[in-house]
């Protein structure tokens, strides 16, 4: 099966375009705390828990447009839910160009979560509508490898940007301002795909129930999407500490903080495309095991402190963790309608943040004890579970496929049969 998209589509590309880079916007305007992370830990005192908190209020407000604005872009279509995540991310940019305490950045960081998550919906939907026929496998690769291909624009930039005096915080957070403006200019000249808009009532009533024939599915991606995000949300918050531990407080940590982030990112985003071509059944035990192996690698790395080994493990580590998220996201929207894909994707996504929290909240929770070398050792746990899991899903998915196909195959003898009956004199 394949991804449903527009045959025929006013200003097709364009509006794949506009699609595309809100999502890439969005994403990357949410990493620039990345590498600022060290400096506003000097400005503003930053403890442990108040960075976990960062982390944890970007995660509510993921979650919080997952689960009452799931169904936004059924009701005024995908142009207008983007324009909703643009204002999301607008007010953002205003409380960090106005930041002088921690409450202006954890204001931030919750507001660029409810703006992901509206773009996780509509801005991903609407790149799965608007994608070329010829080429519909870019929709799985932009929407699987998009946010961390903005993540990683906005970590380099950003960090070449403070360490070389550039710019500074405010001015990296004007310059998202004025580039989501423009991003605006292309979503309002953009086609809307969703023709027949949803008449239902109570847009802000919880609504990520996935539709029927999709449960197995539904818990083998978030598996996947699970299992992966852990680890790009801890070293969003945590790149400046684990920089910190691997090469000394005395090190140029901006740059080394955006280094230890890309190592993961990069490669992350070409093994997302890299896998998109392929059929994702495929490719899940594999890549799955090999994810497992090497972030069991680049964590234990941490806790020896070995910083050439924790670059090779993490890079290997995220490409198998951008194929992994990859073939979650094809395997998922697999045969999907567009009145389905936002309801999917938001039922996926709110899981997978859902997730995510736990390894923050226990590493706030722990607090000053929480060192490098204990979150290390329980980061190889959770990959643990994550393996048994992503295994035991799999499994249940193939067994649902293949009776399918033994029912399909009945059909098809029983409608033979009768045929034949039917020609006998």
């Amino acid at each position: 099966m394949s991804l449903e998209t527009s045959s025929i589509l006013p200003r097709q590309n364009l509006t794949f375009s506009a699609a595309s880079l809100t999502v890439l916007i969005a994403f990357g305007a949410s990493a620039l705390p990345v590498p600022l992370m060290s400096t506003w830990t000097r400005e503003f005192g930053l403890s442990t828990a108040a960075i976990g908190m960062t982390v944890l209020l970007y995660v509510v407000g993921n979650a919080c447009s997952l689960l009452f604005f799931a169904r936004l872009s059924e009701v005024i279509g995908r142009r207008g839910a983007v324009f909703v995540s643009l204002l999301f991310g607008l007010a953002a940019c205003a409380f960090f160009l106005a930041a002088d305490s921690p409450a202006f950045l954890m204001a931030g960081r919750l507001l660029q979560g409810l703006a992901c998550g509206i773009t996780t919906t509509a801005a991903m939907s609407w790149c799965v509508d608007s994608a070329p026929p010829q080429r519909s496998w870019l929709a799985t690769a932009v929407s699987s490898s998009g946010p961390l291909a903005g993540f990683v624009i906005a970590t380099i930039g950003a960090g070449i940007a403070i360490e070389t005096q550039i710019a500074s915080t405010r001015g990296l957070f004007f310059s998202v301002l004025v580039l989501e403006l423009l991003v605006s200019g292309l979503v309002f000249l953009a086609s809307e795909t969703v023709t027949t808009k949803s008449t239902k009532k109570g847009i802000l009533k919880p609504s990520v129930m996935p539709p029927p024939g999709y449960g197995r599915r539904l818990a083998l991606a978030a598996t996947g999407f699970v299992g992966t995000s852990a680890l790009t949300c801890f070293f969003q918050g945590f790149s400046a500490r684990v920089a910190e531990g691997l090469w000394g407080v005395d090190a140029p940590i901006a740059i080394l903080s955006g280094l230890v982030y890309i190592s993961l990112v990069l490669p992350n985003a070409l093994g997302a495309f890299a896998a998109a071509k392929f059929p994702p059944l495929k490719v899940f035990a594999p890549v799955g095991l090999l994810y497992v192996v090497t972030g069991c690698g680049t964590f234990l790395s941490v806790a020896w402190r070995l910083p050439e080994l924790f670059i090779a493990f993490a890079l290997v580590c995220g490409a198998t963790q951008g194929a992994l998220t990859a073939a979650s996201f094809k395997m998922l929207l697999e045969g999907s309608r567009i009145m389905e894909r936002a309801r999917l994707l938001a039922a996926l996504y709110l899981i997978s943040y859902m997730g995510t929290c736990i390894p923050n909240i226990v590493i706030m929770l722990f607090g000053k004890s929480a060192g490098l070398d204990a979150i290390a050792y329980g980061f190889v746990l959770w990959f643990a579970l994550t393996l048994a899991a992503l295994l035991y899903f799999l499994r249940a998915v193939k067994t649902e496929r293949a009776m399918k196909e033994v029912l399909a195959n009945e059909e098809r003898r029983e409608e033979a049969r009768e045929a034949s009956d039917a020609g006998r004199p």
